[in-house]
């Protein structure tokens, strides 16, 4: 029997060569949908249309949101060819994935890909906030089980479908790393579907679709009739999956004796250290060129300027902005997945906050005077709002509105002399409010909305100056 193969088309041709189609199973990769009924309205949302590469040759396949910013799909989708691995980091060719509702997001990295299985992760630009990602089985189907393969790949008729199409398959047999379908009727799995979820019986992701006999499938060989396909299994990757999407923050200091910056991993150990700025300047960190990593900047007072780094060393960006006396911060104001600048005006108990680094698109007023501006990301909806921590009381105000301040989170957390800080110190999307302990060089976090300890790591001396990040 010949080998099964996954199916990736170009959009521009979506033909199946002679060859391809003789040699048997074959990736249902780019450009063909599940040779089944139209998805429902609102069915089976968390389903993704990839599209690679951005010329007449480009090629589509699919994939399933398993977290606001991370997509699965099948490694042979994003592969030069099937078989080929696909190496960590920035996709080879722009790839552009469509959500349910119309939305795109631009894949800015693949972060993993499993060594025995065609599966791959990939980080889309910006979260995606209004859609309920795929819920993940935890348990294999059992042989005989009755399950659904969700694809935007070509049908019986359509070469380029941009309808969501699912089609019924049978459990056949379940291996260690597969689950082997047959279509019921002449339901199939076509070109386009790889990278689509295989779901069971409660909208469960058990499995991604990887390779098809395509029976049935336009563009394929009329005398081919076999429904068969095999998925990869992936409810025993839950770990996995977690390891390579979830980033929580880590600490570090800035030591202005030295004016350099010290980064630790995790466990407190030293990962990293950069010279940066001089005597004098105010510490930054940000994701300034939406690479998914944090770089150093630094704010220099006695010119009202913004000196931002994307490798840590020279200087990507300079602005001057504000007015004497005012606090710098920085932050994804618009949920562009880039942080730019803002300040905060203490003699008005005011923000100003800038999308472009030029002006301020945003001003708020909130808190009372003495107060410690703060902001990030509390609700997880990617944009970064504002709050203050009141020392007085050890307690953070935070709004999740970019246009006034009610409170929307209140968390008592620390003890007087604490310095506030935050950060996402579990990596499910939100920011949480944390605290510096100088005289113990002691970071920790707090759950969200909550007083519970659920980070903590000593690092650095007590004149250092605490900062965050993901490194």
């Amino acid at each position: 029997m010949s080998a099964l193969r996954p199916r990736t088309a170009r959009i521009s041709v979506l033909l199946v060569t002679a060859t391809a189609v003789a040699a048997g199973l074959v990736p249902a990769g780019a450009a063909q949908a599940v040779s089944g009924p139209e998805a429902a309205a609102g069915q089976h949302a968390s389903a993704v249309r990839l599209n690679i590469g951005d010329d007449a040759g480009s090629r589509a396949c699919t994939a399933v949101l398993i977290n606001p910013r991370w997509v699965l799909t099948a490694a042979s989708c994003l592969a030069a060819k099937p078989g080929d691995p696909v190496p960590t980091g920035k996709p080879a060719l722009k790839t552009t994935a469509t959500l349910s509702n119309g939305q795109t997001r631009e894949v800015m990295e693949v972060s993993a890909t499993a060594t025995d299985r065609d599966l791959v992760l990939a980080r889309l630009a910006t979260p995606v906030t209004d859609i309920a990602p795929v819920k993940r089985a935890t348990t294999a189907p059992a042989a005989g089980a009755t399950v659904t393969a969700v694809g935007f790949g070509r049908t019986r008729t359509e070469w380029v479908p941009d309808k969501l199409h699912t089609g019924t398959f049978t459990t056949d047999s379940v291996s260690a790393t597969t689950v082997s379908i047959t279509g019921k009727g002449t339901d199939a799995i076509c070109k386009g579907d790889t990278g689509g979820p295989l779901l069971n019986a409660a909208g469960e992701l058990i499995g991604i679709n990887s390779r098809s006999w395509q029976g049935g499938c336009l563009g394929a060989d009329a005398a081919e009739t076999r429904t068969g396909a095999v998925s990869v299994r992936t409810d025993d990757l839950g770990k996995w999956i977690d390891d390579h999407t979830k980033t929580p923050a880590a600490v570090g200091v800035y030591r202005p004796a030295d004016a350099a910056f010290y980064m630790a991993d995790r466990s407190g150990a030293l990962s990293g250290k950069a010279f940066f700025g001089v005597q004098g300047d105010v510490p930054l960190t940000g994701d300034w060129n939406r690479d998914g990593k944090d770089t150093f900047g630094v704010y220099r007072p006695s010119e009202r300027a913004f000196y931002l780094s994307n490798d840590n060393s020279s200087v990507a960006v300079s602005r001057t902005f504000g007015n004497p006396g005012d606090v710098p911060l920085v932050g994804d104001w618009d949920g562009d997945g880039v942080d730019t600048i803002g300040v905060y005006r203490p003699s008005d108990q005011a923000f100003y906050l800038s999308d472009d680094n030029v002006s301020a698109a945003h001003a708020v007023r909130m808190g009372i005077e003495g107060d410690t501006p703060m902001v990030g990301d509390w609700n997880g909806d990617g944009k970064d709002t504002v709050g203050v921590y009141r020392s007085s009381d050890t307690t953070f105000y935070l709004t999740d509105s970019q246009t006034s301040a009610p409170v929307d989170h209140k968390v008592t957390f620390g003890n007087p002399g604490d310095v506030p800080i935050k950060g996402d110190w579990n990596g499910d999307g939100t920011d949480k409010v944390g605290i510096h302990r100088p005289a113990e060089f002691g970071f920790y976090g707090a759950a969200k909305d909550s007083d519970t300890v659920i980070y903590g790591v000593r690092f650095g001396d007590p004149t250092d100056t605490p900062v965050i990040g993901r490194w």
